[in-house]
C-alpha cells in the first residue's frame, strides 16, 4: 500500500514545494514525505495513499475513512475537506 507522510512545520523532506509532491503523486510514488499541506485530501484515499500526519517529531497520527477515535469525534468521509479539518484543529483531541 503507498502512504504519504505530511510535515506541517518540517522543511526538511524529501518534496517540500508543491510541484516536486504534485509530481510524485501524479507518478503514484509509493512512499512521498511532504510539508505541503494543501494536498491534504479525501482524494488520496482513491490513489491507494494511507494518509499519516507528523505534527511534531512526536506525535503522528493516521487518518483514515469511518471512525477516528482518539484523533476526532467525526466520522471521515469521502466528501469532507481533510485540509480544512486540519487546519482548525479538529485532528488534535488526542
Amino acid at each position: 500500500m503507498k502512504e504519504i507522510h505530511f510535515y506541517p512545520y518540517c522543511e526538511g523532506v524529501e518534496y517540500n514545494n508543491y510541484y516536486d509532491t504534485d509530481w510524485a503523486i501524479k507518478h503514484n510514488y509509493d512512499y512521498i514525505d511532504t510539508n505541503q499541506m494543501s494536498f491534504l485530501s479525501t482524494m488520496l484515499f482513491n490513489a491507494g495513499y494511507r494518509i499519516y500526519i507528523h505534527e511534531d517529531e512526536w506525535f503522528v497520527y493516521e487518518i483514515k475513512l469511518g471512525d477516528n477515535k482518539p484523533f476526532t469525534n467525526r466520522e471521515i468521509r469521502m466528501c469532507n475537506n481533510l485540509f480544512k479539518l486540519w487546519r482548525a484543529g479538529e485532528f488534535n483531541n488526542v
